[in-house]
């Protein structure tokens, strides 16, 4: 099982128990991600709460634990830093141009 892959084109090398060798190289495409996790820090690695393969016209609300909304946007467009925000875990609601309503958890660490 692979896991951990991010989107492109990875070689992944293999050897049996006889001691075979052989490579295969794979093409992963991520259709529709949410991170569980961001890291708003300034090193251009998961500075923001981006989802993958995200429609335009999608609505995002981000709450703190108190039901809170800390953040809102009628047309996200993978935007949010948390900036000014403590690290904690934080509540979203997506819901999409279709009607398709997506809720979880986001953490935030520096």
């Amino acid at each position: 099982i692979l896991t951990n892959f991010a989107r492109g084109v990875h070689t992944i090398y293999l050897q049996d128990s006889l001691g075979c060798k052989g490579q295969v190289e794979v093409k992963v495409n991520v259709a529709f991600f949410i991170p569980n996790l961001i890291s708003p820090n300034d090193d251009g690695q998961n500075d923001r709460f981006e989802i993958m393969g995200l429609p335009r016209g999608s609505f995002l609300r981000i709450t703190n634990r108190w039901g809170d909304t800390v953040y809102r946007s009628e047309n996200y467009d993978n935007s949010w830093d948390a900036d000014e925000l403590t690290d904690a875990v934080y509540y979203y609601i997506l819901q999409m141009p279709n009607g398709d309503e997506h809720k979880g958890w986001v953490q935030v660490v520096r």
